[in-house]
C-alpha cells in the first residue's frame, strides 16, 4: 500500500504529504491494526486533499466519495480520529515540513549581542579569567544556616 507507515509497536497509520501554499505539510492518520485499515484511511486524506484524480489503495465508493465531499478536511481528520484505535490514537496533526524558521526580533538580537559584549567586557576586565568576571555572592548565599531554619 502506498502511503501508510508501520511504526515500532507494529501499528499502521496513513501519512500523506500534500503541497499547499508553497508548503509542503503531512497529513497523518490514527494508528491501525492493520495496513489495510490504514490504507483506507489514507485513501479518504488523498480523496479529500488531491480529489477524484488521486491514486487510491483500495478506492472509494460513489457513497463514501459524496459523504467525503460533504466533509471539511478537519471533519474528516476529527471523524477518522474517533474511529482509532482507543488505546493508540495518535493526535492528527498538520505538520508543516518546509517553512523556514521565523527570524529573530530586532529587540530580542539585539539583547543577546548587548549581553553578550558585556560578558566580553567583564572577562576582559578580569584578566581574562571567566570565573573572576562572575559576580560575588552575597554573604551568607547559598550557604546552609546552621540555626536549621533553611
Amino acid at each position: 500500500f502506498k502511503y501508510i507507515v508501520q511504526v515500532a509497536s507494529g501499528a499502521w497509520r496513513a501519512q500523506v504529504g500534500h503541497n499547499e501554499a508553497g508548503l509542503q505539510r503531512k497529513y497523518y492518520g490514527v494508528y491501525r491494526r492493520t495496513a489495510q485499515a490504514a490504507a483506507a484511511d489514507a485513501d479518504k486524506l488523498l480523496y479529500k486533499l488531491r480529489g477524484p484524480s488521486a491514486p487510491l489503495n483500495l478506492g472509494l465508493s460513489v457513497e463514501q466519495r459524496v459523504r467525503l465531499d460533504g466533509l471539511t478536511l478537519q471533519e474528516l481528520l476529527t471523524e477518522l480520529q474517533e474511529k482509532g484505535q482507543p488505546a493508540a490514537t495518535a493526535p492528527l496533526l498538520l505538520v508543516p515540513t518546509t517553512s523556514p524558521p521565523s527570524p529573530p526580533s530586532p529587540s530580542s538580537a539585539y539583547a543577546a549581542a548587548s549581553a553578550l559584549v558585556a560578558m566580553s567586557v567583564a572577562i576582559a576586565a578580569a584578566g581574562g579569567s571567566a570565573a573572576a568576571a562572575l559576580p560575588a555572592k552575597a554573604p551568607g548565599e547559598g550557604e546552609a544556616s546552621g540555626d536549621g531554619s533553611g
